[in-house]
């Protein structure tokens, strides 16, 4: 099904690069969509893809004539029927489900590492809390365990700017024993 809508497409393209104005129209066409690809922070090898299924659209709404409208004139009707295109092409290209060649056991063995990885960092920072501040230790422990510093300030009946601050203070120090 992909493989004919492309092909109506690059028809299209054909037909209309055979044509004066509406051949410059498309020329723009291309240089307005490339410019929000680029600004939705699609990747560059999807940008040909992209225009297709936006120009695609185009000509099923509007004739030659409205294409040159498109560029022309910015509050056309026309013009709107572009960038509505464009965002709903750019959406569903950023929606789009990305394939992942994992194995089962390649996802365990990742998650595994990052669990090992995790139990050694809190590990390290636990036998170091005594280095710290009482009030600092009481900060890490909370972080440690997933609290928030407005639970943590809650708990320790103080501002969350003194949380946060503490807790600065205190992973700088522990990244100063680090190095």
């Amino acid at each position: 099904m992909r493989l004919g809508y492309i092909s109506a497409a690059t028809c299209a393209l054909a037909m209309l690069g055979a044509l004066g104005s509406e051949g410059q129209a498309l020329a723009s066409v291309e240089k307005y969509c490339t410019t929000s690809w680029r600004q939705a922070g699609i990747e560059c090898q999807d940008w040909d893809d992209c225009t297709q299924q936006v120009i695609a659209e185009l000509l099923e709404r509007i004739d030659g004539d409205g294409l040159v409208a498109a560029m022309s004139k910015n509050d056309s009707d026309q013009r709107r029927e572009l960038n509505r295109a464009i965002w709903r092409t750019a959406k569903r290209w950023q929606r789009r489900s990305r394939v992942a060649f994992s194995s089962d056991a390649e996802v365990a063995d990742a998650r595994e590492a990052r669990g090992r990885e995790a139990a050694e960092s809190r590990e390290w920072i636990e036998e170091r809390l005594d280095q710290l501040s009482g009030l600092q230790q009481e900060i890490v422990r909370d972080a440690l365990d997933g609290y928030s510093i407005p639970e943590t300030a809650e708990r320790l009946q103080t501002t969350a700017q003194r949380v946060s601050d503490n807790k600065y203070k205190a992973i700088q120090k522990l990244r100063s024993i680090a190095s």
